[in-house]
C-alpha cells in the first residue's frame, strides 16, 4: 500500500513537472518509477512523454511500444505513440494510432486534435475539418482547435466561418498575436483591407516585434501606397528576422515601386537562393 502511495505521488509529480516544462527534473522522475518498476505502463507512457519533448524521439518510441505491449488497449499510449511518429515525419503511422487512441477512448480531445493536423498537413481538408469539429463540440473553447479550424476552412474557401472561429480564438486569448495576423490574412482575401490593416496594429500592440504582422502590415501599406511607413515597417522586421521570406518579398515589392526594378530582382533571387 505504501509503495503504491509513493508511485501516484511520483506519477503526480512527474505530470506537475511536464506541465511547467521542467523537463530534465520530470526525466529524472520517470527514470527513477521505470527502474522501481519496468512493467508499469502509466510510466513509460510518462516517460515517453518527456523524451518526446526532449526529442528524444527514438527513447520515447521505444517507451510507448513497451507499454503497449504491456497494455495494448491503453488510449492514452497509442495517443502518445501516434505524437512520438507524427514528430518523426511518419504520418500514416502516426494517423493509425491516433485513430486506435479515439477508437478506445472516443472522448479523448487530443487524440481528435492531432489527428486533425496529420490530416490537414497530408492536405486532407474536409477530414481534418470533422476532426476539429469534433474537438470543440467537447471543448468549445480549446483555442487552438478554433485556429486550425479557422485555417482549414480558409483552404476549404469558407471565409465567413473562418474568421468567425479565429475571432473567436482571439476572445479567448486576448494576447494571441499569431491569431490576430491569421485574422488579417483572411480578412484581406475577403477585401476588408481596413479591418485587416486594424487587426494587425492591434498585434503589434501587443507585441512591437510581431514580424508576422509587420509583413503582413507592410503589404496593406504598399498597396495603398503608403511607401515611407511600409519600408520603415520592412526594415525593422529585417533587422529582427533578416531570413523571413514574406518580409524579403516585401522589400522587394517596395523596392521595385520605387523604381528599382534591378535591386528587387536581386532581393528576390537571394531569397530563392536561401
Amino acid at each position: 500500500m505504501t509503495q503504491d502511495f509513493l508511485t501516484r505521488t511520483q506519477k503526480r509529480k512527474l505530470t506537475t513537472l511536464l506541465r511547467e516544462a521542467r523537463l530534465e527534473e520530470a526525466k529524472s522522475v520517470g527514470e527513477r518509477l521505470l527502474r522501481a518498476n519496468r512493467t508499469d505502463a502509466e510510466a513509460l507512457t510518462l516517460l515517453g512523454t518527456v523524451y518526446r519533448r526532449l526529442w528524444r524521439l527514438t527513447d520515447a518510441e521505444s517507451c510507448c511500444r513497451q507499454a503497449l505491449r504491456l497494455k495494448p488497449r491503453r488510449a492514452e499510449t497509442q495517443l502518445e505513440l501516434g505524437a512520438t511518429l507524427h514528430c518523426q515525419g511518419r504520418m500514416p503511422e502516426a494517423m493509425e494510432h491516433y485513430q486506435a487512441a479515439i477508437q478506445r477512448q472516443p472522448g479523448l480531445l487530443e487524440a481528435h486534435y492531432l489527428l486533425g493536423n496529420a490530416l490537414r498537413e497530408a492536405g486532407l481538408l474536409e477530414e481534418a475539418e470533422h476532426c476539429y469539429r469534433a474537438v470543440l463540440h467537447g471543448d468549445p473553447a480549446h483555442v487552438a482547435a478554433l485556429c486550425n479550424l479557422g485555417g482549414t476552412l480558409v483552404g476549404l474557401h469558407q471565409l465567413e466561418e473562418a474568421i468567425g472561429l479565429l475571432n473567436e480564438a482571439h476572445r479567448l486569448q486576448h494576447d494571441a498575436v499569431p491569431v490576430l495576423c491569421q485574422v488579417a490574412r483572411v480578412l484581406i482575401t475577403l477585401g476588408r483591407s481596413g479591418e485587416a490593416e486594424a487587426r494587425c496594429r492591434e498585434a503589434l500592440r501587443a507585441d512591437v516585434n510581431a514580424v508576422a504582422a509587420m509583413a503582413t502590415l507592410a503589404d496593406l501599406l504598399e498597396q495603398s501606397s503608403r511607401l515611407e511607413e511600409a519600408s520603415e515597417l520592412v526594415e525593422r522586421g529585417l533587422k529582427l528576422a533578416p531570413a523571413d521570406l514574406d518580409l524579403r518579398i516585401s522589400a522587394a515589392r517596395l523596392t521595385r515601386r520605387r523604381g528599382d526594378d534591378r535591386q528587387a530582382i536581386t532581393i528576390c533571387e537571394a531569397a530563392l537562393r536561401e
